[in-house]
């Protein structure tokens, strides 16, 4: 035993003199992603089977959030491509504002990350008055995944397509509603774009969360609702509900029968949410673009492609550049929707 504790502190003394020691921290250091949604996330996700009919898991606890998946699959992703370990740390309350801030905050050394999408990095700057500016003080790393919204009604008496809608609408300016899942969530910005694409005056009615705004269809008291695909998907199965369209550029592989909003009448329609990781300004590019390289690699590895269709999303390999890019011009398009909408402060 005394031979062992004399090794051990031989051991101690020649990492610690030799300079060993800074390597072996680093090489065990995490990257932490923080994640500022609340454990039961923007969107409500139970019940993958409608999609991927291979395996049924039957549960008495509730799905996980669509952004806890998401960021503990990037975490995964990213921590098996760049051999390091990777944890997700939430710090969800005041609006995600103070985990946001802690990123901006945080070393430019590529190891605190934020896992955000358009509501971060463009909805909330247009309505709080934040510490912070995320075009200024965040940089794009990678993206994760495409969220899609989808316009949906009752399949027995509701609207039967996506021109019948309007045409009503047009018909009785104001006397028609579409139903989200929250003030100035993706199905209320999403359905604002499509009040001014297609012309017509529909009141909102916010509901609290997607399954809420989801019933209200159902029930019949609201025709209309635009909800982010994975909402919807656990209803399909009981054919009480109809989806008009998919507000995306090309159909949804696991749903091919159902049209673009553009193809059902809305031409150039399009709308969905964006999530990605960021870091804080200032990061070395070569920091960014291995954590990029990394993400990128280790979804293709882990093949979550099919995971993510399962679910209502798409993956997307942008890199770093070109998803700044994108982010600009998703900010330029919804900043003709939110300056006509009314902030909360």
């Amino acid at each position: 035993m005394a031979v062992f504790h004399s090794l051990l502190m031989a051991t101690a003394l020649v990492l610690g003199g030799g300079g060993f020691a800074p390597a072996l921290a680093d090489l065990y250091k995490p990257i932490v992603i923080i994640n500022t949604y609340p454990p039961n996330g923007p969107p409500d996700i139970v019940g993958r089977a409608a999609t991927n009919k291979m395996l049924k898991l039957m549960t008495t606890l509730a799905a996980p959030a669509l952004t806890d998946v998401l960021a503990v699959r990037a975490g995964d992703a990213m921590g098996l491509a760049l051999d390091r370990i990777v944890k997700v740390d939430r710090r969800a309350y005041g609006r995600g504002i103070p985990g946001t801030r802690h990123v901006v905050d945080s070393r430019r050394d590529g190891d605190t990350l934020l896992f955000g999408s358009n509501l971060e990095l463009i909805t909330q700057p247009r309505l709080y008055r934040l510490p912070y500016v995320p075009g200024r003080d965040l940089v794009p790393v990678a993206a994760v995944a495409r969220m899609p919204i989808v316009m949906i009604a009752l399949a027995q008496g509701g609207p039967a397509s996506v021109r019948a809608f309007v045409d009503a609408a047009r018909a009785a300016p104001g006397a028609l509603n579409y139903a989200s899942s929250g003030d100035f969530r993706s199905g209320h910005l999403a359905g604002e774009l499509f009040v001014k694409r297609a012309g017509v005056s529909v009141v909102h009615v916010s509901y609290n969360g997607g399954n809420d705004a989801l019933n209200g269809v159902i029930k019949g008291h609201v025709p209309v609702a635009f909800l982010p695909l994975p909402a919807v998907l656990p209803a399909l199965p009981g054919g009480k509900i109809r989806l008009l369209g998919i507000a995306d550029a090309s159909r949804h592989v696991t749903l091919p029968q159902v049209p673009t909003l553009s193809e059902a009448g809305v031409p150039g329609f399009e709308a969905a949410s964006w999530f990605g990781l960021y870091a804080p300004a200032g990061t070395a590019g070569g920091i960014v673009a291995r954590l990029n390289e990394g993400m990128v690699s280790g979804l293709r590895a882990l093949k979550l492609e099919r995971l993510f269709l399962a679910q209502g999303l798409q993956a997307r390999y942008p890199n770093a550049v070109e998803h700044g890019e994108l982010m600009r011009a998703e900010e330029t398009k919804w900043k003709q929707v939110l300056d006509g909408l009314n902030p909360p402060y």
